[in-house]
């Protein structure tokens, strides 16, 4: 079952909450930031991306880094921490 009422767009000084800090949600934050639209972004961790952390020993990217980077946040050239992007 689906709903089919259209997504209102949110009213003025009000925020939109975004669950989750991770990659999908801090893009969701970023791309709302762009259109001028206040996100707030709720992390059950202590910090942001902690899920991560635990996941993997490093980081290997398989594609460039304009298209492996979170919207609004580049990775540089010099990436520290184990993230090695391959251009």
């Amino acid at each position: 079952m689906s709903d089919s009422t259209p997504p209102q767009a949110p009213r003025p000084g009000h925020p939109v909450y975004v669950i989750g800090g991770g990659p999908g949600g801090l893009a969701v934050a970023a791309a709302l930031r762009t259109r001028g639209v206040r996100a707030v972004v709720l992390e059950k961790s202590e910090r942001v991306g902690a899920s991560w952390r635990g996941h993997y020993d490093r980081l290997h990217l398989h594609t460039t880094r304009r298209l492996s980077a979170l919207p609004g946040l580049a990775i540089p050239r010099s990436a520290a921490g184990g993230c090695h992007a391959t251009t």
